[in-house]
């Protein structure tokens, strides 16, 4: 009897340094513009064949409670792939060991569909072109198509448009997730209110400037937050005020903040002094890919 296939794979978080809200689509989604790292923070999955006729994912770790088994993710870019016939007669045990808290705005779980989505493309010979990848990958989530590597992304469009940034930088971020979910959804649906871009936000300007660059964009959504919750307020408030912290912001929807630092010893130290004022909140220092 043939042995199964096994493979593993990483899911890495993702952050937006950046974020102005341009305008809305027909569809529901957003003209975006932002700037976008992944972190070494990272899910790991392991995936194998499985002789039910059916899939099964499992969750395992302090984030992996209360995902829906049964609709999540990756649930939905498998049913994807077997309706545009890449998938057949073969289904599959995947185990998702979650390290990104879920509805953090750290991109976890669209970062989870598109490491499977690359897992079943390159060990399964699936012939589909980067176009339909990206299309593909939109359908299951706005951010899969941005997780689908982990290039830093300049976003002047949707999730479908982006340049990969080609600048070597590398900061240390203490990330302080306030132990409750914001919905991307609700979020998205409270803004009223639409930037222009920021013209700043160059390969060219990152390159000359970068820090400056960063430090006087914003994150449209945080305003959102901070009216209606003032916890995200005060977090944010403490971590810019930690020694060399360079600018902090909140990441996406939220509701996980971060500070952004050039040192280790810097970051770990305000996770130290923070921990006193906020001990039940998950926090984690993690650098830049």
């Amino acid at each position: 009897m043939p042995q199964k296939r096994k493979y593993q794979s990483f899911a890495f978080a993702k952050v937006n340094l950046t974020l102005r809200i341009l305008s809305k689509l027909k569809h529901g989604y957003h003209r975006i513009q932002s700037f976008i790292i992944f972190l070494n923070l990272k899910d790991r999955i392991q995936l194998s064949e499985s002789d039910l006729k059916y899939d099964k994912i499992i969750f395992k770790g302090k984030f992996g409670k209360g995902i829906n088994k049964k609709n999540n993710t990756i649930t939905k870019l498998l049913k994807i792939l077997r309706a545009k016939c890449f998938l057949k007669n073969i289904f599959f045990k995947i185990i998702v060991e979650k390290k990104i808290p879920q509805g953090s705005g750290l991109g976890g779980g669209s970062s989870d569909a598109a490491s499977v989505l690359n897992i079943l493309k390159k060990k399964y010979h699936l012939k589909i072109s980067i176009k339909k990848i990206i299309d593909i990958a939109s359908q299951v989530g706005f951010d899969v198509p941005l997780c689908i590597d982990d290039f830093k992304k300049i976003i002047n469009s949707s999730n479908k448009r982006f340049v990969r940034s080609r600048i070597n930088f590398s900061f240390f971020l203490l990330l302080v997730y306030p132990n409750f979910k914001n919905s991307t959804r609700r979020i998205y649906q409270l803004n009223n209110l639409f930037s222009r871009p920021n013209s700043k936000l160059t390969e060219t300007s990152l390159k000359n400037n970068l820090i400056n660059t960063l430090k006087n964009d914003k994150n449209d959504l945080q305003t959102i937050v901070e009216s209606k919750n003032k916890k995200i307020k005060d977090l944010i408030y403490s971590l810019s005020i930690q020694k060399n912290c360079l600018f902090s912001r909140m990441s996406g929807s939220g509701s996980a903040c971060y500070g952004v630092f050039r040192n280790l010893h810097s970051a770990k130290r305000a996770k130290k002094l923070l921990k006193k004022y906020y001990p039940n909140y998950w926090s984690v220092v993690s650098k830049t890919r």
